[in-house]
């Protein structure tokens, strides 16, 4: 389990640097969405792997999603609540914190204690792409308020 953590961490760096240079040219909600489309599409292809090495494979997959997913919530809620950075700040470390205990819930409860962790990948990417949606549906209709 190790190599598969280091390499996807070794990868992250140069993916963190090209998502911020990505957040310099389009809006971070849609680096957001992207990011968490890369994720779910990693799950999926996660829970079909039938090796170790597609399971190595599957790392630039994760480094891309992770390294996004990692780096920009933070200045996109900054910029959502201008002027009170401690807030964002703040909001965002409560949001890891119910994200992190929900997941281990979703895992008690999808793994079911035993070794059923590919429903686990299958149900966490639909959660990915739940999350996307809504992200996105939520300026889609900021966006079309804002004509």
């Amino acid at each position: 389990m190790g190599i598969y953590a280091g390499l996807a961490a070794l990868l992250e760096v140069p993916c963190m640097l090209l998502w911020g240079v990505a957040a310099t040219r389009w809006p971070k909600f849609a680096l957001i969405v992207a990011s968490a489309l890369v994720y779910a599409v990693y799950l999926f292809l996660l829970s079909r792997a039938g090796s170790v090495a597609g399971v190595l494979w599957l790392q630039g997959f994760n480094a891309i999603a992770t390294a996004g997913l990692m780096s920009i919530p933070i200045s996109y809620l900054q910029e959502a609540i201008r002027g009170r950075v401690g807030l964002s700040t703040s909001l965002l470390d409560v949001v890891g914190v119910i994200a992190r205990i929900a997941a281990a819930g979703l895992f008690a409860v999808v793994a079911g204690g035993g070794d059923n962790y590919v429903a686990v990948f299958v149900v966490a990417g639909g959660f990915a792409l739940s999350g996307a949606a809504v992200l996105f549906l939520a300026h889609a209709g900021r966006t079309a308020d804002a004509r």
